[in-house]
């Protein structure tokens, strides 16, 4: 790259003077350094929030990808788009440190014009605008499923319906109308929790769904249409390019170096999660994988499977607390690319924005309830241009060599040719659902 090719023996920045001082963690222990509290700005602390950004509702639709392309394949992908997120990530927080501006649609709006910074602060509205209904979903299937473990039982798209209008009145609307969410903090570490709960259950109770199935039916390897479907899922699973840049910013003696540690630790986590969850979800339930894997069904020798009954309460909670955290930078893209407002809104203008997310997302939730479709959407259109279009161009401009370069020029093949492929399994469901 060609500020890492710069070399300036007679000046050196305040900012990289301070990078070479040696941390005060450095003369610790590993029990120690691993162990000790971790505090915002830290590399632990920094590499536990991306991680956190990215998992969620994607990260227990990853069996799915299995169910789609087969093991070999299925793991084959989860494995290459953390490796694309990796460089993808990396070339943002390049690019971040190299004009200092923390702000992602800011850097490509100073390398690359206001047109694609545009389109990227679209696909960054939409992106918070489509987590809101697919958490909407998740909560209103989830909600009566555990009345019904409980052995309450009624009409399940009126008990859908009724969880998703009562928790967007008692929770969403609450705490979306807040300005200030910092003390929901604690939802990261929660997020987190609950999902390695939910995968050592996945992992305990495989061998009882073993004892049922017949894994002849295995799918190994699959070249049909739905594997365009299981690309964009694994992109969807690991997105977390809207929060890279806050955390870059955040980061104690912030350098390239720690950037790369805060980032392949992240995907270091979340592959390793994501391929243990999907392997073991998928060949628990084979060709009955649901799109959520807390959906599924109990294998015969469990009449109630309450450990996963638990992990819906906790999922419920958790999610039913992201969907303000997620309306809040949804809320302020609006603000600042459609009414042109930087700093703080206005009463009128934040209540109207907030209110507007949360009665649409609610509406769509409730009479278009395929979550399946959403998640494609978000992994097709706004991972194809968060994480692969926009950097993909910003590599190129970094670099300072003409776009026929080899280099650039596969960069951008290989980045178009793969958002292309993740708007392919959109095109795809909207397809099958209209038919």
């Amino acid at each position: 790259m060609a500020s890492e090719r710069t070399f300036e023996p007679m000046l050196v920045r305040e900012k990289d003077l301070s990078s070479m001082v040696m941390s005060p963690t450095s003369d610790l222990t590993w029990f120690r350094r691993t162990f000790k509290p971790m505090k915002q700005g830290s590399v632990r602390g920094s590499v536990f929030t991306l991680a956190s950004t990215a998992m969620g509702a994607g990260y227990l639709a990853t069996p799915n990808i299995l169910l789609n392309a087969g093991v070999i394949f299925g793991l084959g992908i989860i494995i290459f788009c953390g490796i694309l997120i990796y460089l993808s990530l990396m070339t943002v927080a390049r690019c971040a440190d190299k004009y200092k501006i923390f702000h992602y649609p800011s850097v490509a709006r100073k390398m690359l014009g206001n047109g694609w910074a545009v389109l990227l602060e679209v696909a960054i509205i939409l992106n918070g605008y489509g987590l809101i209904i697919a958490l909407n979903i998740i909560v209103g299937s989830l909600i009566p499923n555990i009345m019904s473990s409980f052995g309450v039982k009624g009409h399940g798209d009126l008990e859908r319906a009724l969880a998703m209008t009562g928790l967007n009145l008692c929770v969403v609307t609450p705490l979306g109308i807040m300005r200030n969410l910092g003390a929901l903090r604690f939802k990261a570490l929660f997020n987190v929790t609950c999902l390695t709960f939910i995968m050592f259950v996945v992992i305990i109770e495989f061998p009882f769904f073993a004892e049922d199935n017949n894994f002849d039916t295995v799918k190994y390897a699959g070249m049909d249409m739905t594997f365009f479907s299981a690309f964009s899922l694994g992109l969807f699973a690991y997105l977390c390019h809207q929060n890279l840049t806050r955390i870059q910013n955040e980061l104690e003696n912030a350098s390239i170096l720690r950037m790369k540690k805060v980032t392949g630790r992240s995907v270091t986590i979340m592959c390793t999660l994501f391929c243990l969850i999907s392997l073991f979800g998928y060949l628990s339930c084979l060709h009955n994988t649901p799109h959520l894997i807390i959906l599924r069904k109990p294998p015969s020798n469990i009449s109630n499977d309450a450990a996963m009954v638990i992990c819906r309460i906790m999922i419920t909670f958790t999610m039913s607390i992201a969907i303000p955290i997620n309306l809040n930078p949804c809320r302020v893209s609006i603000q600042k690319l459609i009414f042109k407002v930087e700093g703080k809104a206005s009463n009128l203008m934040h209540y109207g924005i907030t209110l507007t997310i949360i009665c649409t997302t609610l509406i769509f939730a409730i009479f278009f309830p395929n979550v399946e479709i959403v998640f494609h959407f978000l992994g097709g259109f706004c991972g194809g241009v968060m994480a692969l279009i926009i950097p993909g161009l910003m590599y190129v401009k970094y670099s300072e060599k003409p776009l026929t370069y080899w280099k650039n020029a596969i960069v951008i093949v290989v980045s178009w040719g793969l958002a292309f492929v993740g708007f392919t399994s959109l095109i795809i469901d909207v397809y099958n659902e209209a038919k």
